[in-house]
């Protein structure tokens, strides 16, 4: 189990991906994202079911579905669109159909420039 301490000296362990919760969840925990500073940024405190109520954490921050994704995804599940340049998970870009990875929003923009040069 991989673990650091963050705000408050609180001892935290991964959840999965970028997102972290405190050690001992029995009587509620913190939910923190790990920022690319290397630094713990607490998104809230939460109680209950340990999955559910981290997805309920970040579903409040009006984050959309992908950016949820790769908040939970591990660095080997990311792929960066080479249109964009922004970082998936990899389920959010295409990496099959086009001679460069494209993540579902440029998508529509490539398939208008094929049929456009078509």
């Amino acid at each position: 189990m991989i673990t650091m301490t963050g705000p408050s000296n609180m001892q935290y362990k991964k959840y999965s991906g970028r997102i972290w919760i405190t050690m001992d969840t029995s009587k509620g925990f913190n939910v923190a994202e790990f920022k690319e500073d290397n630094t713990l940024r607490v998104l809230a405190y939460t109680q209950g079911n340990v999955d559910q109520s981290v997805m309920n954490v970040l579903i409040s921050y009006g984050w959309t579905d992908h950016h949820i994704a790769y908040l939970l995804a591990n660095d080997d599940e990311l792929v960066t669109c080479q249109v964009c340049h922004r970082i998936y998970q990899e389920n959010y870009v295409n990496i099959v159909d086009y001679e460069t990875d494209v993540c579902f929003i440029c998508q529509p923009t490539v398939d208008k420039g094929r049929l456009d040069m078509g």
